[in-house]
């Protein structure tokens, strides 16, 4: 996030997931509709694609247009690590199971319940970065 949309999101008088939700809607948005993605285990193209590369199953992996300026806000709130945080926390007690959510491939998300090892997370990149949508 850039300095002036973080202070909006981080002095937010109530809590930084709903400064999240006021300044930047679209991405919380994003964030909601693909963690219940992970949680119904929708039917994803990219997902099945990739996971048709990698042993690992327990995850779920998007990919969405890389030009898109909420893709972009996503992938800049997700990198904030102390904001994926708070993220992964509020989506794992909102759906009572662990959820981890994490930057991946060019610009999607690749949620799981905070299970994976590294070599399996590379093995996702890897194959993420392979397909092309």
């Amino acid at each position: 996030m850039d300095c002036i949309t973080a202070r909006k999101v981080w002095s937010h008088p109530c809590c930084p997931i709903d400064g999240l939700r006021t300044t930047l809607p679209d991405v919380m948005d994003r964030l909601e509709a693909t963690v219940l993605k992970y949680v119904e285990m929708a039917n994803d193209p990219f997902d099945r694609k990739v996971k048709e590369q990698v042993t690992a199953q327990n995850f779920f992996i998007t990919h969405v247009d890389d030009h898109d300026p909420t893709t972009e806000r996503t992938h800049s709130v997700l990198g904030d690590a102390a904001m994926n945080l708070l993220l992964s926390r509020y989506f794992s007690g909102k759906y009572r199971q662990p959820i981890v959510l994490q930057n991946v491939c060019c610009s999607g998300c690749n949620i799981h319940a905070g299970d994976l090892d590294e070599a399996t997370i590379l093995q996702i990149q890897r194959a993420a970065v392979s397909i092309e949508m």
